[in-house]
């Protein structure tokens, strides 16, 4: 009943606590059910193989990870999967950076979007279990100045920052 109507609901993970795949199954139904187009993204909650199963349609840009590019209008999101199995807190590997170099555009609006912030949002809990590698996500970003922000999950408050001169973003939850 919103109105204007979203464009893309965007879920930055931690999609089911028990990560089994009825769960996912529920969740894509209830998805489908609004009509509105969606991207999803894995958070420390979640398990991968069963995500990626349920979800059959999104644009799954990797082998094993649940990455994804979502081009809309004139901008690109670039859903970065942070996961480690079995661990609350998150990592940019190299894996991660070399999907992102395959996958970020150029001459586009560019906006990443990860369940873990690669930045410290003053939680003391929540930046021991924070995303590891943040540095060299702010060397790759150097090069990079078509991606203006970067949307984050996990935190369950909504925290505003800088994160290697742009704008980053917690979402509540």
């Amino acid at each position: 009943g919103l109105l204007p109507r979203p464009d893309l609901l965007l879920l930055s993970g931690d999609l089911a606590d028990d990560g089994l795949p009825d769960t996912y199954r529920r969740l894509a139904a209830s998805l489908a059910e609004t009509g509105i187009d969606f991207a999803v993204l894995p958070g420390n909650h979640d398990q991968r193989p069963a995500l990626r199963a349920a979800f059959p349609d999104q644009a799954w840009g990797h082998p094993f990870l649940a990455c994804q590019r979502v081009d809309r209008g004139e901008s690109t999101l670039l859903l970065l999967d942070t996961l480690i199995p079995g661990c609350e807190a998150g990592e940019l590997s190299a894996a991660q950076l070399a999907w992102l170099d395959d996958n970020c555009p150029t001459g586009r609006r560019t906006i990443i979007v990860m369940h873990h912030p690669p930045f410290a949002v003053g939680i003391a809990g929540m930046d021991r279990i924070g995303c590891a590698g943040g540095e060299c996500l702010a060397h790759w970003l150097a090069g990079r100045p078509q991606v203006e922000a970067l949307l984050c999950g996990h935190v369950h408050r909504h925290v505003t920052s800088s994160f290697a001169g742009r704008l980053a973003l917690t979402a509540p939850s």
